[in-house]
């Protein structure tokens, strides 16, 4: 019995850890109205080429247009032949940040 009398002496007071609590509380509260949500526009720009087998430029801008793309999460493809078209892209886009905008006080 004695243990656990020595064990709740060492043990503050329930009312004073409810007032820590409250004041952490009160601190965490306070912190997060001063956090506002934006929207921030972004470009992710990959530029390489195509080469494409073709009968004049036009056509193989009609390939690439209508052929060719990248997918993210995925891979660049192309549903032409694989002897008709080849492609070099970097694996890292560039990025570009446009308007920020603030969306949540």
């Amino acid at each position: 019995m004695a243990a656990v009398v020595g064990l709740h002496e060492k043990r503050p007071a329930l009312p004073e850890k409810l007032k820590e609590l409250q004041t952490k509380g009160k601190k965490l509260t306070q912190n997060q109205k001063t956090m506002a949500k934006f929207r921030v526009r972004t470009e992710y720009i990959f530029t390489g080429f195509f080469d494409i087998e073709a009968e004049n430029a036009a056509q193989a801008r009609e390939y690439v247009e209508k052929h060719c793309g990248l997918v993210i999460g995925s891979d660049i493809h192309s549903t032409l032949p694989d002897d008709e078209v080849n492609w070099e892209f970097p694996v890292h886009p560039d990025t570009k940040i446009g308007e920020t905008t603030r969306i949540k006080p």
